[in-house]
């Protein structure tokens, strides 16, 4: 029966992929197979062309590590799927390893996986989006990189390990960096020369007081800080942001010293949807951006999206009897994401 359950889903994905040339390929570890299916990572990959997409589905067991050397569109199922419930019809994520998105890989995206090792990021024009990452992405590790014009968005950055959340590379050229609506768990260092983007609306709320953001050439807009610190370099301006302590400087519409039951409505936790990350209604973050929008993941033009469900059309509901002759009624209910 779950079979008829993915058969579906690959229709959906197929009548929604991005380019009507396109392939769309699967990749299921549970036993699946068909047309287009392959058990493991590395096959679909090498089978791909550019353009490609391939979708890697929902799996109690990790896929292991993924390197990819041609611009690729890969999407998983989301995350914390057992606990924001009704996403989709089955709650199991798609559980990665290190993911290496190699030189030849540039204008690749990255959607609605779980990481549970590095990502290391060697090209430019990357989309990294929606996914639970649970240790360090390193924009570039070598010094002959060009990883600029990358966006990092709508992701949870789960502290795993202790280690940083987002890291530059010291001699990789990294320019135009966007950082956006993302749950911040861990510490950002995005320092050196030729260093530049836009960190807007994300939630920081780091495991340790000691924790940092800190950036160079940075415009930080419409943050929400709720401990920790914020280092102020030269080149960096800042627009709209909220902190617990005086992180953020005075003036351009910033708030200090904002206590948290202010902003949120507090609980402990560590998954996506609790309302240690989400405002609480009338909150000071609510109208206060830079242009009227709220502050913190949760606002702006591209909020935050609860357990990474990537921007395709998914199933959410499927119904169907346990046993059945050569008919049998199924009731499958689909939403497009945007």
């Amino acid at each position: 029966m779950r079979n008829l359950l993915i058969f579906c889903l690959f229709a959906v994905v197929m009548i929604f992929s991005y380019d009507a040339n396109a392939t769309v390929f699967r990749v299921n570890n549970t036993g699946v197979t068909g047309v287009d299916v392959y058990d493991n990572f590395t096959d679909a990959h090498d089978a791909a062309v550019v353009g490609d997409t391939i979708y890697i589905e929902g799996s109690a067991a990790s896929y292991g590590n993924l390197s990819i050397s041609k611009q690729l569109y890969v999407f998983g199922s989301g995350y914390n799927l057992n606990v924001n419930t009704g996403l989709q019809a089955f709650a199991n994520a798609s559980i990665c390893g290190q993911i290496i998105l190699q030189a030849g890989s540039a204008g690749s995206k990255i959607s609605g996986l779980t990481l549970t090792n590095y990502l290391y990021i060697r090209d430019q024009d990357m989309v990294i989006e929606r996914n639970q990452i649970n240790r360090t992405i390193f924009l570039g590790d070598g010094a002959t990189q060009n990883v600029s014009n990358c966006v990092i968005k709508q992701n949870f950055l789960f502290n795993g390990y202790n280690n940083a959340g987002i890291s530059y590379s010291a001699s990789a050229q990294r320019g135009n960096i966007l950082i956006a609506n993302n749950i911040i768990q861990t510490p950002i260092s995005l320092t050196g020369s030729g260093a530049s983007g836009i960190i807007i609306n994300n939630t920081f709320r780091f495991d340790s007081n000691s924790w940092s953001l800190n950036a160079d050439g940075f415009s930080i807009i419409n943050n929400i800080s709720a401990n920790g610190n914020v280092t102020i370099n030269a080149g960096n301006s800042f627009f709209n942001n909220i902190g617990n302590s005086t992180q953020y400087p005075a003036g351009n519409g910033n708030q200090q010293n904002v206590p948290g039951g202010d902003v949120f409505t507090l609980e402990t936790g560590s998954v996506d949807n609790d309302t240690y990350y989400q405002t609480a209604p009338g909150s000071v973050a609510e109208g206060t951006g830079q242009s009227g929008e709220d502050c913190g993941a949760f606002g702006g033009g591209t909020a935050y999206v609860l357990s990474g469900i990537p921007s395709i059309p998914t199933i959410y509901e499927f119904v169907a009897p346990a046993t059945g002759t050569n008919s049998i009624n199924v009731i499958i209910s689909t939403r497009s994401n945007q």
